[in-house]
C-alpha cells in the first residue's frame, strides 16, 4: 500500500480524529493511487468497521456540526 496511506490512517486512529480521503483516478490519472492500494484500504476499513466510521463527507459534517467538541 502506498506508504502515506497507512501512516495517515493510523495517526487518525491513535488520536481519535477524523481524516478525509478523496480518491480521483484510482488505478491511474493525475493523483494516481493503484487499484491494489485502494482495494487494500477498503478491505482494512471494512475489517475495522466496528471502530472506524466511514461516511459521506456531508454526513460527517452534519454530525460534527451537531456535536461540537465531540
Amino acid at each position: 500500500m502506498t506508504a502515506s496511506l497507512p501512516n495517515v490512517r493510523t495517526h487518525a486512529e491513535r488520536k481519535g480524529g477524523m481524516i478525509v480521503l478523496g480518491f480521483h483516478g484510482v488505478g491511474g490519472d493525475y493523483l494516481a493511487v493503484s487499484a491494489q492500494d485502494h482495494a487494500q484500504l477498503l478491505a482494512y476499513l471494512k475489517a475495522h468497521s466496528d471502530t472506524i466510521w466511514v461516511a459521506p463527507f456531508s454526513t460527517v459534517l452534519d454530525y460534527a456540526t451537531g456535536h461540537p467538541g465531540h
